[in-house]
């Protein structure tokens, strides 16, 4: 029975996916990406931040352990420790 569920929603008699396109695989390497993007782009925010060494490791924690959810936690909340990082050079 799987191999009859395999072969109808998986592959067609010609050998190409059905349901999962070759295109797919180029648009789960563009989220990896971006993903990948985001934590580099994180860390390297919240080493210049102005934040406690202690706070620093916890974020950065949080970004390779939750990459995602630690990168779009960092963009709602690190918003403050950016602002005030840029109000204390004036």
């Amino acid at each position: 029975m799987s191999f009859l569920l395999t072969r109808l929603f998986v592959a067609a008699p010609e050998g190409q996916a059905v349901f999962f396109p070759a295109s797919y695989n180029f648009a789960w390497a563009a989220a990896v990406a971006a993903v990948v993007a985001g934590v580099i782009w994180m860390i390297v925010t919240v080493i210049r931040s102005p934040l406690t060494s202690l706070a620093k490791a916890l974020w950065i924690v949080v970004a390779i352990a939750l990459p995602l959810v630690g990168v779009v936690a960092w963009f709602i909340l690190g918003r403050d420790a950016r602002r005030s990082s840029a109000g204390s050079a004036t």
